[in-house]
C-alpha cells in the first residue's frame, strides 16, 4: 500500500496491460502509455514519472528498458556494468535516455546487458562492461531480437518469392471516368505482412500507380 508510504503496490491501479519485474521491484504499462513502478528503488522500483508514449518495457534482475513511441530507449536501476546504456556505470532511480540510438523497434535485456532492434533491421548492443552502443556486425534485415542471460538472438527477414494476384476493379460497361471518391482513395494491402499501397490519383482508367516498401 505505496498510499501509506511504504513500497506496496499503489492504491487505485488499473488499466494495467503488463507487469514486468527485476528481483525485487515491480512496473506496470498501462494501456495510455504511462508506466507506474513500485519496490526496492535501487533495481528499479522508483515510479518513472516523467515517462509517456511507452509502447514496451523489459526487465532483468536489477533494471528496466522503455521503449517510447518515438523511437527513443530510456533505462533506470542498477547499472554495475554499463547496461543501462548512458555511458556510466552509475545507477539511476529514474529513467535516462539511452543517447547514441534512435529509430527503436524493439529492446531486449539480459542479465547484465542490452539489445536493441532499430528500423533499418540492424541490431545494437551494451553492457557486460562495454560503457559504448555498438552495432552488432553481420547482421541486417533482422526482424526480432531476444536477449538471455548470457546470450542473445535475432530473427532475419528471408526473401521469397510471392505469387500475388492481380487486383481487379470492376466497373459498368462505357465507365470512362472514375468516381472521385475512388481516386482520391488510397489502397493498403499486405503480402506476407509487407505493406503494398497504391492509388488512382486522379489517372483515367487503365493507369494505377503502385509503391511498395521495403
Amino acid at each position: 500500500d505505496s498510499a501509506s508510504g511504504g513500497s506496496g503496490v499503489p492504491v487505485g491501479l488499473s488499466r494495467v496491460k503488463t507487469i514486468y519485474s527485476t528481483a525485487s521491484a515491480f512496473l506496470a504499462l498501462k494501456d495510455d502509455g504511462t508506466v507506474v513502478g513500485w519496490g526496492d528503488s535501487a533495481r528499479g522500483g522508483t515510479p518513472p514519472a516523467n515517462l509517456a508514449g511507452v509502447i514496451a518495457v523489459c526487465s532483468n534482475t536489477e533494471s528496466f528498458a522503455a521503449l517510447k513511441s518515438d523511437g527513443t530507449l530510456w533505462a533506470w536501476g542498477a547499472n554495475s556494468a554499463y547496461q543501462l546504456g548512458d555511458g556510466t556505470d552509475s545507477d539511476h532511480n529514474a529513467p535516462v535516455q539511452i543517447t547514441g540510438i534512435a529509430n527503436v523497434l524493439q529492446v531486449a535485456t539480459g542479465f547484465q546487458h542490452a539489445l536493441a532492434l532499430k528500423a533499418d533491421g540492424t541490431v545494437w548492443q551494451w553492457g557486460s562492461g562495454s560503457g559504448t552502443i555498438n552495432q552488432v556486425s553481420g547482421l541486417a534485415n533482422q526482424t526480432l531480437i531476444e536477449a538471455g542471460r548470457y546470450h542473445s538472438v535475432s530473427l532475419q527477414a528471408v526473401a521469397q518469392a510471392t505469387k500475388i494476384s492481380p487486383i481487379v476493379l470492376s466497373f459498368p460497361y462505357g465507365t470512362t471516368t472514375l468516381p472521385a471518391k475512388l481516386v482520391t482513395t488510397k489502397y493498403n494491402f499486405a503480402v506476407r505482412g509487407r505493406p503494398l499501397n497504391f492509388s488512382l490519383d486522379g489517372n483515367p482508367l487503365g493507369t494505377v500507380q503502385t509503391t511498395a516498401s521495403d
